[in-house]
């Protein structure tokens, strides 16, 4: 089963309905909140580094862009930054952000696209 997801998790259909919205939400800022090292050096995020290290000074600049809005606004960087990402989309309502895309891709068990 392959999921197509966009970035609401109220638009997320796994089931063909929102019954699972809370509890996935809670999952992915778990397992993003206790892995947050593993996303912080995301596969995906060295490989984009690597290819494009012309356009990024360093590769915080890449995690930065890869957490939401709400994050940007604290003075958090590296590590912590992923760690405050998983705690700040722990509230209904918020925009999540790519990493967590790739959390909820690990929580569920599946390969998430983006579209």
């Amino acid at each position: 089963m392959e999921v197509v997801f966009t970035v609401q998790f109220h638009l997320l259909a796994l089931v063909g309905n929102n019954n699972l919205i809370s509890i996935l939400r809670t999952l992915t800022c778990i397992e993003l909140f206790l892995f947050s090292e593993f996303y912080y050096n995301h596969p995906l995020l060295k490989d984009v580094f690597d290819k494009n290290n012309n356009l990024f000074k360093k590769y915080d600049s890449i995690v930065q862009m890869s957490a939401s809005f709400a994050v940007g606004d604290t003075e958090k960087r590296g590590l912590s930054l992923v760690e405050e990402d998983a705690i700040i989309n722990c509230s209904e309502n918020m925009w999540c952000s790519l990493f967590h895309v790739l959390a909820l891709s690990s929580v569920i068990q599946r390969k998430i696209n983006l579209h």
